[in-house]
Order: C-alpha cells, then sequence, then structure tokens
C-alpha cells in the first residue's frame, strides 16, 4: 500500500447495493441524502477515508488483497484510489452478496479520469472471462461501459457503453441500475441506454476493483472514490442528480 499526494489515476468511493439511494439524498433522484432507506440492502460500501479497505456496509467485507495507491484527496474526504499494474481490491470473504440472481441490483461509484486509454477496468466478477454469468464495469478509450458474459471463455454477448467519453480531470459519477431483468447505464445522472439482461447472475468468486483478474495492465486510468454495491435494489429508474455527500453508512 502507498500514499501520495499526487496522482495519475484514481478511483474514489466506490458502492454496491441492491436497495436504495444514498443517506443525504432527497429521493431515488439523488443529490443530498440523510439516511439511506436501502441500507439493509448495500452488501458492499467502500468511503476510502481508511486508505480504502474497510467495507462500511452491513456485510462488513474483509479484502484478501490490497494492492491499491491512495492519494490524498477525493471527490468527498481526504483520500481516493489509484490503480496501476496488478493493484487492486479484492473481496471473497462472503461472494454470495455479489451473486444478483435474476434480481435487481445497484453498482455505482464516482470516477476521475485523467487520460483515456483501452479496456481501464473499474470493478468486474473475479472469473469474467473463465466462467459463466459475469458482469465487467470498465472505461475503454474512455467511454464507460457494463457487460455481462454468459458462458466459460465466451465473448460478451450483452453489454452497454456510454457514445461519448469522459472528460478528463473531472469528477464524474458512474451507475448501472437494473431492475425487472433491464440494465440502464447512468453517468452524472444521465441515461446513456438500457438493454435486457435476464440472466441469473451466479458467479462465486466475490468482487474485484481496479483490475481485471485474467488480464493484468488494465487498470483504469485515473482516480476512484467512493464504492457502492447494492442488491435488490435498482435504484435509479430516470435521470437524476447524484449526490452532493458521500454515501451513508446507515
Amino acid at each position: 500500500m502507498k500514499v501520495n499526494a499526487n496522482f495519475g489515476a484514481l478511483t474514489d468511493g466506490a458502492r454496491f447495493a441492491s436497495a436504495g439511494p444514498s443517506n443525504k439524498m432527497a429521493n431515488f433522484s439523488g443529490g443530498v441524502i440523510s439516511g439511506d432507506p436501502h441500507w439493509d440492502k448495500v452488501v458492499l460500501l467502500l468511503n476510502m477515508e481508511d486508505v480504502g479497505i474497510t467495507d462500511a456496509s452491513p456485510s462488513q467485507h474483509v479484502t484478501v488483497a490490497n494492492e491499491g495507491t491512495w492519494f490524498l484527496g477525493g471527490k468527498f474526504g481526504s483520500y481516493s484510489a489509484w490503480w496501476s499494474t496488478n493493484e487492486k481490491l479484492t473481496y471473497t470473504d462472503k461472494p454470495a452478496d455479489f451473486q444478483f440472481g435474476t434480481g435487481d441490483y445497484t453498482i455505482e461509484t464516482w470516477v476521475k479520469q485523467t487520460a483515456s486509454r483501452a479496456f481501464g477496468v473499474l470493478m468486474s466478477s473475479p472469473n469474467f472471462a473463465t466462467a459463466n454469468n459475469n458482469w465487467i464495469l470498465q472505461a475503454n478509450n474512455g467511454q464507460i461501459g457494463y457487460s455481462t458474459l454468459v458462458g466459460a471463455g465466451s465473448a460478451i454477448d450483452l453489454g452497454l457503453s456510454a457514445a461519448t467519453a469522459l472528460t478528463d480531470d473531472v469528477w464524474t459519477h458512474i451507475a448501472i441500475s437494473h431492475i425487472s431483468g433491464v440494465s440502464e447505464l447512468f453517468i452524472a445522472g444521465i441515461s446513456k441506454g438500457t438493454i435486457a439482461d435476464t440472466r441469473n447472475m451466479n458467479d462465486t468468486g466475490g468482487i474485484i476493483i481496479g483490475e481485471y483478474e485474467q488480464s493484468q495492465g488494465q487498470w483504469f486510468n485515473g482516480l476512484q472514490d467512493e464504492i457502492r454495491i447494492t442488491k435488490g435494489v435498482g435504484r435509479y429508474t430516470t435521470n437524476f442528480t447524484p449526490p452532493i455527500e458521500a454515501f451513508p453508512s446507515n
């Protein structure tokens, strides 16, 4: 683990949840938050404030790999993460939390791209390239995309991608909201498209943040902060104002 006041590529505050918005949002539309109505469905919450590794969700996941580079200054709070060669966070202690099945879920985070590159992974199922029914969230030449895979070794057969690239050096909220068999990609609170996906998301490997397990060297070129995953709820159904505070922990 390394701490640095400078940065090259950072990700700050990732949250994975399946049942509700962050703690100071006025409603499901985002903005100011004062408690998370879906707190019981949040399965991963990383605010990056203790150099990234503590999961503040009810699941309290313990990382089995802490290989990120941490920087002073994030979207919210004091720190964010910068990934480079073979630097990642891996959580495999309670893999069932990340088995979404055919139900609803939300994957969201804040990112700050410093320069675009091909296939920069933000987070994914650890067995994305080798097992059935997995997912990956990445920036490909600056364009955010979300893809799922069916069949070991198969090509990606379902995916969403933004038509325009991220703006360098600007913090941007990214969210995947999956509701009733339809995934929707939101960037900065604006819908960038939907795709029908009714498969059973049942990977048993947990989650990897900051790298792609099967091909090292495909990290996101920038910073990441505030990661939240919610299992059981698609938080966003229409365009919204992104949160203006860190994701709540209650």
